[in-house]
């Protein structure tokens, strides 16, 4: 297999694998619009004239749903299958008046837990992913302690049963990182996190493992040499279309044009690259492509706490800190800053 090729199938791999299956969240009922007005709480003219020349009908058969969302669009919202054709309406018909990919950043708010809450987790093979791991153990580490200890960091930890799966109990205002380890095979511990609490609008998501020969098919691409005791980071851009739309036709929710820096630098640290058309790494691409699906990353970091951070057309769409591990890979997204 060529090395294209094998790149292809390790981030189709990731790309079908790490993503979460983001699921319908119901948020607190609200009062809803009237059926055949659209009405913008933030008073946008051009937005709301975009919407009623174009996507009039699509609101109206959407119903209560689409009348309760909360204003601008983004990750936080949940798209059952009547509210699709708005959204998607809203993505093509109306991008630049509503400013849908970016209007989001600081200006929406996750849903906010009342209690405690529980994930299920399923971990993969990044090649194959019918092939589940068993075995493994998958760890939620409040914060950014690297040492996700009991009672230093540790929110809750369990074994992936013979289908992958494992669920664990957060509290509800968890924010930090998976860590999935003590795996069989040869696979390539994880860290996984998000700059945003994309987790509390799903409750089950899927991680799929490398195998160390698979990452350094990736950084070949780029002629850089893997080392031993550093870490590995793939990170993936969204932008403020609803998680539904990783990867989609009509709306996609890929973040096109992000660059993305991070801190600390090293000696032997790789420079930031992206994956772009026909998913190759391109090693003079400054920023994330759609056609790579918002995919990027960075190869040969030391172990400590590292800051991703990304920007579009100079505005600071967000940033994640993420403890690396010596010999781990760790995979973050980029989801849009909050309020």
């Amino acid at each position: 297999m060529s090395q294209r090729a094998w790149l292809l199938c390790v981030l189709c791999g990731l790309y079908g694998c790490v993503l979460p299956d983001y699921k319908v969240l119901e948020d607190p009922p609200k009062q809803p619009l009237e059926r055949n007005t659209v009405d913008m709480p933030f008073g946008d003219a051009d937005c709301n004239s975009c919407v009623k020349d174009h996507c009039q009908a699509e609101y109206t058969d959407c119903g209560e749903t689409c009348g309760e969302y909360k204003w601008p669009v983004s990750p936080a919202w949940s798209v059952p299958d009547q509210a699709d054709p708005f959204v998607k309406c809203l993505a093509t018909q109306c991008d630049a008046a509503c400013n849908v990919q970016w209007g989001c950043v600081k200006n929406y708010r996750w849903p906010e837990k009342d209690s405690g809450y529980s994930i299920t987790i399923k971990v993969t093979d990044a090649l194959q992913e019918t092939r589940n791991i068993e075995g493994a153990k998958v760890t939620a580490c409040q914060g950014r302690d690297p040492a996700c200890q009991v009672g230093m960091g540790q929110e809750s930890s369990g074994t992936t049963d013979a289908s992958g799966h494992v669920t664990l109990a957060l509290t509800r205002d968890f924010v930090g990182y998976f860590l999935v380890e003590k795996i069989a095979d040869g696979y390539v511990p994880m860290i996984a996190t998000w700059s945003q609490p994309a987790y509390v609008v799903d409750n089950t998501f899927t991680l799929s493992l490398f195998k160390p020969a698979w990452i350094q098919a990736m950084a070949s691409q780029v002629k850089v040499t893997v080392q031993k005791n550093v870490g590995h980071v793939i990170f993936k851009a969204h932008n403020c279309l609803p998680l539904r739309y990783i990867g989609g036709d009509e709306a996609n929710a890929d973040a096109e044009d992000v660059s993305v820096s991070y801190t600390p630098r090293s000696e032997n640290s790789s420079d930031v690259v992206y994956v772009q058309l026909g998913l190759q790494i391109d090693p003079a691409a400054t920023h994330t492509s759609s056609q790579g699906m918002g995919y990027g990353g960075m190869f040969n970091l030391s172990p400590g706490a590292v800051t991703l951070s990304g920007s579009h057309d100079g505005l600071d769409v967000g940033s994640a800190g993420l403890p690396m591990r010596a010999d781990n890979l760790g995979v973050v997204f980029l989801v849009p800053r909050a309020r």
